[in-house]
């Protein structure tokens, strides 16, 4: 007997809604799967607050681990099945499905959502994907394990089209400490903010799609001939890359509001005296001053930076530079216009104010104190008011 047919619990009372047993048809039998896959996942979101006796599975009892493999086999299935080429008119008989728990509607919701935001050649915002969705879909679920991040976070790597990239999934689910979508919207936005500002500092793709088991997934382009240094070897890398490039990596760095700049994220090229940052997930924190030397914990939360001091202790920006990363700005907002409910445009302004302002009080190059020194006054008046 299939485990689907076996598998029992009382937590929804009707896995099979009555109505999808008088239809016939693929597509119904996908809305079935998906059906008891949310009536799964319920069942654990419960197993949080409940004795794992709630969950029985047979004569045996189940807690939220099994639970929870249980509902990733319902989604691989239908997913592997063809979830994602259902029509529209499917999706919507989708909705009218009634599964009576609380929680479920959102599942429910969400997968549609997600479904209906991915063609078979782009992601959730529209980017056209190096390869077919059903095609990159099973080349995670083939490839190993690469990497894991964290408690709930692993990479693979895989190969599309002779390119290589980098697939990262989290399961939100099973850490309850992250909204789903939140970083990889996060990555994906300051991707295309980073590439409008100074392409040559991130990877050439980055993309946000949905795997076979249902997690969200980041899909980066591999960097190429590329090393990473341990915090301590600041001094060691720096004569690895280009003063140049180390200036613009810090600008954008706090333009973009990103953190955790960790030598592990900052990959070298040597051969060509270059860096580019990776795993912008942490974007959009929003402070007055540049990350710098942390006093406590003694390591450049900069790793760049920290390059960047060993060549300059003064840490002064060349004033091209500046005036080169402010005529950027009206492209960065441009980019972002992509994404309809980003938040962070008035942030992205002021930050280029404030740029523009150490500029006009200086005749010659710029330290970063007196950019510093600008941005505690314009946050700490914004804060005032």
């Amino acid at each position: 007997m299939q485990l689907r047919e076996r598998y029992k619990a009382p937590l929804l009372s009707n896995p099979y809604p009555h109505w999808l047993q008088d239809h016939h048809g693929d597509h119904f039998s996908l809305l079935r799967i998906f059906a008891e896959a949310c009536w799964a996942k319920a069942g654990f979101h419960s197993q949080a607050y409940r004795r794992p006796a709630d969950v029985s599975w047979d004569d045996r009892i189940f807690g939220r681990p099994q639970l929870f493999d249980y509902y990733v086999e319902l989604r691989q299935e239908s997913l592997k099945q063809g979830f994602f080429t259902l029509t529209d008119t499917q999706l919507d008989d989708l909705m009218t499905l009634e599964l009576p728990r609380n929680g479920t509607d959102l599942i429910r919701n969400d997968f549609v959502r997600y479904s209906r935001r991915h063609s078979y050649m782009t992601d959730q915002y529209g980017q056209p994907l190096p390869d077919r969705l059903f095609s990159i879909l099973l080349a995670i679920e083939t490839a190993p394990p690469f990497r894991q991040q964290g408690a709930c976070s692993l990479v693979k790597k895989i190969k599309l089209n002779g390119k290589q990239y980098f697939a990262k999934m989290n399961d939100e689910v099973i850490s309850d400490s992250i909204v789903p979508g939140e970083e990889e919207y996060c990555e994906v936005t300051s991707h295309h903010a980073l590439r409008a500002l100074y392409p040559a500092i991130v990877p050439s793709d980055s993309f946000h799609i949905i795997t076979a088991d249902g997690q969200q997934c980041l899909l980066t382009t591999a960097v190429a001939n590329g090393y990473t240094y341990a915090p301590e070897n600041h001094r060691k890398a720096a004569p690895y890359v280009d003063l140049h490039c180390l200036q613009w990596i810090v600008l954008s760095e706090w333009i973009c509001g990103l953190i955790d700049r960790h030598a592990g994220n900052l990959i070298i090229q040597k051969t060509r005296k270059h860096a580019i940052i990776i795993d912008n997930a942490l974007s959009w924190h929003f402070q007055p001053p540049f990350l710098g030397w942390d006093e406590e914990e003694g390591f450049f939360s900069s790793f760049a930076r920290g390059m960047w001091e060993f060549h300059d202790t003064a840490l002064t920006f060349h004033r091209a530079i500046l005036e080169e990363v402010i005529t950027r700005e009206s492209a960065v907002l441009k980019a972002m216009e992509a994404f309809t409910d980003f938040p962070y445009g008035n942030d992205l302004r002021k930050r280029f104010a404030i740029l523009q302002q150490a500029l006009a009080q200086s005749d010659g190059d710029v330290r970063l104190s007196t950019i510093e020194q600008i941005a505690y006054s314009w946050y700490n008046s914004a804060e005032g008011e």
